[in-house]
């Protein structure tokens, strides 16, 4: 038996699949000579190309498969392959030096990979991991490996290696993934991470298990003491079969419980709890986790999904089957949020500078009309299956409303010649995630019906921070006092005005945060359909004016630090402190 860290809660049983890295330590320095510099820089050159075509359609994959928050860990991966100063000291020593390209690069590499585990934090030290797995797969490449494709097995298998990416998770079907075992600790990595939002059991800090077991082997993984058993017989086998079936049975009943209850507090009050989705097959899902209805359908995922412009018919299915799913509640789905780093093949083309400041979101939707034309036909189309909500993205100035509201009575005007029947009282709103629409609140209240706020580009807005820049993303801080402050007086305003605002980026989903929003009076909370039990949890086990008194020490404080700790203060001694009050038994008479 090994003994080691969870990172990933559940129980797994599977045949073991071992990874294996391309062993960089294996690479013999060669000199190459003046007449060769050219040729190994054309090999690089090369290498760079192809392993960032390679990272754009493991984005694009992971985007589809996981989440949005994977998808951007290979955006962060692009961005340091294609780093002027990483490639820079590369070119430098083939050319000064006369090494091989190979070897160049494994050198620049493990200088950067060391200069980041020295670093005192661990976000920093993890970041080696990046660069590690950027460095592997351009030397690969180099090397003449060829690209992996999808792995079939017909068995449950347990992912085993000394270091496991993202990227090797997406080598497999995760369906018959029944849990992940890595020599190396990092509770916190992205891989870790990515094992949570998937249900998948993750172990690390297995020491020299690859050199102790072999592929195929039977294999029992206790992600919840933290064990891996290699060597056992049928009893065991067996008990471990019926406590993972309990385990999961438990699981499913957590999500049963989260759908027949409401979010309501000790002392009565009911919050919404939506669910953000990607394709209309998930509005499904989000009933299942208890969801009141939807908050956000993204549909960009559209355009991803057909790699074409959808037809307004398809459009108009997709729309009506989400509708559908919660008729009497309202459901929001936002026009398309093209751009950034959702590139659609249309626009591949335009190179920007800042394409996170550029043409994206309601922007390209005024630049290209006949697409934007065809959605809200679609949209209006689909309108009489229930309570449509349309909210507009990236909206900066009253002019854009206007804009919007001119092509929608056009819209309209085309239906009604048509005898094509839609609702009259379809609502329209804004997602608040500019500084400038914070500041056009009063404004945008006489033209729109409500606002959701999108804290994920908001965030980086205020902080002036890349979320997806790997150099700086430890900036990124959903702590930062200017943030609270900041969602503070939009919810105010937004109230002051009469109407209501739902939030529907990252913060939603923390449940340290979740306890402030309260306190702050947010209307509406939208997050992914797995996170929903957990939020409903927490809402379970508060007291709405401790809410509100925690929220007025939040918005005294000027760190970072002191926020978080706060928090975690609070969770500690309001919330678990709920829980183990749950747990205690009845007091015999």
């Amino acid at each position: 038996m090994l003994k080691g860290i969870v990172a990933s809660e559940g129980l797994g049983i599977g045949k073991a699949f071992i990874i294996k890295k391309f062993l960089c330590k294996n690479l013999k320095p060669r000199s190459i000579s003046d007449g060769e510099i050219d040729k190994e820089l054309t090999r690089l050159d090369s290498a760079i190309k192809k392993a960032t075509s390679e990272l754009a359609q493991l984005k694009q994959r992971a985007d589809r498969e996981i989440s949005k928050e994977a998808s951007e860990i290979f955006q962060a991966q692009i961005m340091i392959l294609n780093d002027p100063l990483f490639m820079g000291e590369i070119i430098e020593i083939v050319k000064s030096e006369k090494v091989d390209v190979e070897n160049s690069y494994l050198r620049v590499m493990n200088k950067f990979i060391g200069l980041f585990e020295k670093m005192k934090e661990e976000y920093f030290r993890e970041r080696a991991d990046d660069i590690r797995e950027v460095g592997e797969r351009v030397i690969g490449i180099l090397h003449g490996r060829d690209s992996k494709s999808l792995q079939k097995s017909d068995d449950e298998i347990v992912l085993v290696g000394s270091q496991i990416g993202i990227s090797d998770l997406m080598n497999f079907d995760k369906s018959k993934i029944a849990g992940i075992c890595v020599e190396t600790s990092g509770g916190t990595s992205h891989m870790a991470i990515f094992a949570k939002t998937l249900e998948i059991p993750m172990i690390v800090g297995l020491t020299d298990i690859t050199s102790k077991i072999t592929d195929d082997l039977l294999m029992i993984m206790d992600g919840i003491e933290g064990k891996v058993i290699l060597s056992f017989d049928e009893p065991t086998l067996n008990r471990y079969k019926r406590q993972q079936e309990d385990y999961y049975i438990n699981k499913f009943k957590e999500k049963e419980d989260s759908a027949r209850s409401d979010a309501r507090t000790l002392d009565g009050h009911v919050f919404m709890i939506d669910a953000n989705i990607e394709r209309e097959e998930e509005a499904m899902l989000a009933a299942e986790y208890g969801a009141n209805s939807i908050g956000l359908y993204r549909t960009e995922y559209l355009f991803a999904e057909y790699e074409r412009l959808p037809s307004e018919e398809e459009q108009v299915k997709s729309y009506s089957r989400v509708l559908k799913a919660f008729p009497d509640k309202p459901v929001i789905i936002r026009s398309f949020d093209l751009g950034g780093d959702k590139q659609f093949y249309r626009f591949k083309n335009i190179k920007e500078e800042n394409p996170f400041l550029g043409l994206r979101g309601i922007r390209i939707s005024l630049q290209h009309i006949t697409l934007f034309i065809t959605q809200l036909k679609a949209l209006y189309k689909s309108s009489p299956h229930g309570k449509l909500h349309i909210l507009f993205p990236m909206i900066s100035s009253i002019e854009e409303i206007h804009k919007i509201k001119e092509i929608i009575k056009g819209v309209k005007d085309d239906l009604k010649k048509e005898k094509y029947p839609y609702s009259k009282n379809v609502k329209l709103g804004v997602l608040l995630e500019t500084p400038a629409s914070t500041y056009l609140i009063d404004d945008f209240s006489r033209e729109v019906d409500f606002f959701s706020i999108g804290t994920n580009d908001l965030l980086q807005f205020i902080l002036a921070v890349d979320r997806n820049n790997p150099y700086i993303s430890e900036s990124y801080n959903i702590f930062h006092p200017a943030i609270f402050r900041s969602l503070k007086k939009i919810i105010d305003r937004v109230h002051q005005n009469g109407l209501w605002t739902s939030i529907c980026g990252e913060m939603a989903s923390n449940p340290l945060i979740t306890p402030v929003l309260l306190g702050f009076g947010i209307d509406k909370m939208s997050l992914s359909p797995p996170l929903i039990p957990r939020i409903k949890k927490i809402i379970n086990k508060l007291h709405l004016d401790d809410a509100r008194e925690l929220a007025d020490t939040i918005m005294k404080l000027c760190k970072s630090e002191e926020i978080k700790s706060t928090l975690e203060n609070f969770h500690r001694n309001c919330i678990k402190a709920q829980e183990v009050s749950d747990e205690m038994p009845p007091l015999r008479s």
